[in-house]
This record gives structure tokens, C-alpha cells and sequence, in this order.
């Protein structure tokens, strides 16, 4: 296999973010929560966000069958 064939890993081209954590101890708490759920860290957070992101179309969606 050449350089040229070898594929980049899927990290490599994906969007980056920077993030910084302003509450103490809240890197560790995301750490401890990933390793209970087998995860990495991004992984966890990217969990979250997705989670979060689910819950707030439900809200959406359940505010606009009452109105």
C-alpha cells in the first residue's frame, strides 16, 4: 500500500471545535460519565448535545400541537 492509497482517518477531516471548560470540575464529571458508557470524551459530549438537541424538538413539537 502507498501513502497515496492510505485513507485518513475519519478525525481528520472532521469539523473541529474548540471548547473550554468554565466550570470546575465539570471536565472530570463529562470523563467519569464517558468511561461508565464506554465512550471518549467527545463522544460523550457530542451524546449530550445530541440528546439535548432530541428533547428540545420534542418540547417544540409537543408546544405547537397545543397551540
Amino acid at each position: 500500500m502507498t501513502d497515496s492509497s492510505k485513507k485518513s482517518p475519519p478525525s481528520a477531516t472532521a469539523d473541529k471545535f474548540m471548547l473550554r471548560f468554565n466550570q470546575d470540575g465539570l471536565r472530570k464529571e463529562l470523563k467519569v460519565r464517558a468511561a461508565q458508557n464506554e465512550r471518549t470524551l467527545t463522544a460523550e459530549i457530542l451524546y449530550l448535545i445530541k440528546r439535548g438537541l432530541a428533547a428540545e424538538q420534542v418540547k417544540e413539537a409537543q408546544h405547537e400541537k397545543q397551540a
